[in-house]
């Protein structure tokens, strides 16, 4: 289905917890708190019993796709209100072999402008209106409602349809920086080779401070997550690490902090993170160790260097305002409106917006009027 996913990411590493809820429920697997909604490329608009326009989450999938795709979808989506609205051109053939039936998109909105009693334009823009809203709204989830100023940070973009919505965002949160990676639009699966290969063990082990068997069960756990790797793997994981789930004795919540070499130094991380975390600690009061979790780790099949670098002598290739990204050198910059396309995804420079290509090949844009 179609979906957008949003995390943050503080000093390169995403967050990990085990408190998140899917459907109502409590998920205590250590996980990245992804936040995931029904809005995206394939979401279908569609009118609501008191006549209002709604977009998602139900998707039109791959098969038949948007209207646009020529495979027979007949509603209107996110993809074709982006076609009509000109941020991915006509004449674009997607993944390099799909050509683009215009025609049927027009038929969609058409429709749907009917039941709406709106013009076929005004559906587009508010498809496009619906569907950003949706997005801001997942983007606040994991930053204001969670006490992180957005405009602190940056955006970072991908998926197909990422790049065509990221300026908008970006500009409707404050933000000032987008960053659109290379290969963004299979990023989910590049992500996968990229990803370091683990293996978990956890235990409860609910041990008061000073309990002599802190050192057994650590290396205990940590076996038990190497003898998982190489089962899994095949071969011996380049590290294992360690972390503790503590807390002070009484709380209902724990902390966690990397396990070290006996109780002094594991309690004195404590302390430090729950200083750092609420602003305070209480040394001296009795210290809990709820759980050990063990990470085995090894190399992962691909890194950024196995990927094709920028042509050092193209010329960039545009016309009418829609460039071709394979042709954008590093240092290559441009100022919105225009569009840069790709096999698998497209980037929109909205007006006042500047892109520059840096050396790794990644879009920036200075997003204006923030």
């Amino acid at each position: 289905g179609t979906s957008t996913d949003v995390c943050r990411v503080v000093g390169g590493v995403p967050s990990v917890g085990t408190e998140h809820h899917v459907v109502g429920r409590v998920n205590r697997v250590p996980s990245v708190p992804i936040r995931t909604i029904g809005a995206g490329g394939g979401s279908i608009a569609w009118r609501d019993d008191g006549g209002a326009l709604r977009v998602g989450p139900r998707s039109a999938g791959a098969h038949p796709g948007p209207a646009v795709y020529g495979q027979g979808g007949s509603n209107l989506t996110v993809t074709d209100a982006h076609v009509l609205a000109g941020h991915i051109p006509g004449d674009l053939a997607l993944g390099g072999s799909v050509a683009l039936d215009v025609g049927a998109g027009r038929r969609a909105a058409q429709d749907l402008a009917e039941r709406l009693d709106l013009s076929p334009a005004r559906v587009v823009e508010g498809v496009l209106e619906v569907v950003d809203a949706h997005m801001e709204r997942a983007l606040r989830s994991v930053s204001v409602e969670e006490g992180a100023d957005p405009r602190e940070s940056v955006l970072v973009a991908f998926g197909g349809a990422g790049g065509l919505h990221a300026s908008r965002l970006a500009r409707r949160l404050g933000m000032g920086t987008v960053l659109v990676p290379p290969q963004s639009g299979v990023f989910s699966a590049l992500g996968l080779l990229l990803a370091t290969p683990r293996a978990d063990a956890a235990r409860t082990v609910m041990l008061e401070e000073g309990a002599d068997r802190l050192m057994t069960v650590t290396a205990e756990i940590a076996e038990e997550a190497r003898q998982r790797f190489e089962s899994m793997f095949g071969s011996a994981p380049s590290q294992v690490v360690v972390d503790a789930a503590m807390r002070y004795k009484g709380q209902s919540h724990e902390l966690d902090v990397p396990s070290g070499d006996g109780w002094p130094l594991l309690v004195g991380r404590f302390h430090e993170t729950h200083r750092e975390r609420f602003g305070f600690d209480r040394v001296g009061e009795p210290v809990e160790l709820v759980n050990l979790r063990a990470t085995a780790s090894g190399q992962p099949p691909m890194t950024w260097d196995d990927l094709p670098t920028l042509a050092k002598s193209s010329e960039p290739v545009g016309r009418d305002g829609v460039w071709r990204r394979a042709t954008l050198r590093a240092g290559f910059t441009l100022d919105g409106p225009a569009v840069v396309i790709e096999d698998n995804s497209a980037t929109l420079v909205e007006p006042g917006d500047r892109l520059t290509v840096l050396d790794d090949g990644t879009l920036r844009i200075d997003v204006g009027s923030v």
